[in-house]
């Protein structure tokens, strides 16, 4: 069973997102999470670093780190 949680995105190109992160075992979602984002010139992953858990949910500031998608 795959469960996840509510991740507030702040930073970088989806600042004032809220998207689902994965949890871990240990009921946290991952340190850092890469999540995709469709802007200029295609689709990015966007580094974002876990910072604190509130009664609204996890959030996440941008590390600065970003790849376009098709350069993997």
């Amino acid at each position: 069973m795959n469960r996840s949680v509510q991740a507030h995105l702040h930073g970088g190109p989806l600042d004032g997102t809220v998207r689902p992160a994965p949890m871990e075992a240990d009921g946290r979602p991952a340190e850092r999470i890469e999540f995709d984002h469709r802007g200029d010139g295609g689709v990015w992953y966007v580094e974002y670093r876990r910072t604190r858990d509130t009664d609204q949910g996890w959030h996440f500031e941008a590390t600065g780190n970003q790849e376009r998608a098709d350069e993997e």
